[in-house]
């Protein structure tokens, strides 16, 4: 009370849900006389962080960026190589996105793999990139028997940027890891 007793007023909004956002009016009157403002209340959650997946035959490899929990829908867009990608979000009943982006490309040669994801209302950036390593040793040994034999190398490094809206005191923080696998495999 002493704050508005000073010309001070703040209002906190609990439980606010997607359907809440849009234009308000605020009406303020005291003894000095009446103003009154237009605000927009904006509705925004941030992502969790994304999650990679890699799914591979002998004629090409699936990479694939998830991530949930988020209001509106990121943007996602691979960076690099050339492929053919696909994004789907759903929308869940507790007012959350989940995103799931799908890069296909076939390679015979090393490839880094670039896929950014942004919540520009947020100034949130994930940015995941992973290095595939052409398959070893898959062939196709006759018509009637299918013989794969395969080893990918993976190394996936992941960073985090978090940026204020401009005009804010800036703060910046990333995360970096690092994990390299070898998966042997062999079917018959």
């Amino acid at each position: 009370m002493e704050e508005v007793l000073k010309g001070n007023a703040a209002l906190s909004l609990k439980n606010v849900q997607p359907h809440h956002r849009g234009e308000y009016t605020c009406d303020v009157n005291n003894e000095i006389g009446k103003t009154e403002k237009k605000i927009q209340l904006i509705v925004a959650a941030p992502y969790e962080d994304p999650q990679m997946a890699v799914h591979y035959t002998c004629s090409n490899v699936v990479v694939t960026l998830s991530s949930s929990r988020g209001f509106p829908e990121p943007a996602v867009s691979w960076k690099h190589p050339v492929g053919r990608n696909v994004t789907t979000t759903e929308l869940h009943t507790e007012g959350f996105y989940r995103v799931q982006s799908n890069l296909t490309l076939s390679f015979n040669t090393t490839q880094t793999v670039v896929v950014e994801m942004r919540l520009e209302i947020l100034s949130q950036c994930f940015i995941k990139e992973i290095t595939l390593h052409p398959l070893q040793g898959c062939c196709i040994s006759n018509a009637a028997h299918v013989r794969n034999r395969f080893l990918l190398i993976l190394t996936l490094t992941a960073f985090i940027v978090v940026q204020p809206n401009p005009g804010l005191r800036g703060w910046r923080a990333q995360l970096s890891n690092k994990m390299s696998t070898a998966i042997p495999s062999s079917t018959n």
